[in-house]
């Protein structure tokens, strides 16, 4: 589901669209016909500097990382930090389409979301600059995670209310 819960189409409301989308993807799990989904972060940087600020969200005040910028011809751009270039998406494409992606269960949700730990192409040490958790300890990754979630289900609240709490929880932990 988009963070923002804004899907493309019109004529009823956005809560609709994401339920209906979700239990398609329910039934064909049940039907033993899983449809695989893939999160690609491709427009962010993957730990780049950044300092904890505080976020208004509404009426609410949260503490959330906020990027370090650099002007860069002119352009504000975050200070350090990767992420996957155009050709390893593809490629990230083409061997999961094979088959020759391994992973290993998310350090935090665990068999929920899974993290490529061999692919053909590219090497161990760019899987580990991709990782976030290569750069933060497990206490620093979760403390980004619960500002992420908390943002998420603020806009969720706003722009997909109603939506069923299995949907809404979904990437809720525990510490």
């Amino acid at each position: 589901m988009a963070r923002y819960a804004q899907p493309f189409t019109m004529g009823i409301p956005n809560t609709a669209h994401v339920v209906r989308f979700y239990e398609y993807l329910k039934k064909r799990q049940e039907k033993g016909d899983p449809i695989e989904v893939y999160q690609f972060n491709i427009t962010g940087r993957i730990i780049a500097k950044y300092k904890w600020v505080e976020k208004k969200l509404g009426d609410k005040t949260i503490m959330a990382p906020g990027s370090k910028l650099m002007e860069v011809n002119g352009i504000p751009r975050p200070v350090d930090g990767t992420q996957p270039t155009i050709e390893e998406t593809e490629l990230f494409l083409l061997q999961t389409v094979r088959g020759a992606v391994k992973y290993k269960p998310h350090p935090v949700w665990g068999e929920k979301v899974l993290v490529p730990v061999e692919m053909p192409g590219i090497s161990q040490e760019r899987l580990k600059q991709l990782d976030p958790t290569s750069y933060v300890s497990m206490e620093g990754f979760k403390a980004l995670l619960k500002a992420q979630i908390e943002e998420s289900k603020y806009w969720l609240d706003k722009n997909c209310p109603g939506l069923p709490k299995e949907m809404y929880h979904a990437m809720d932990f525990d510490d």
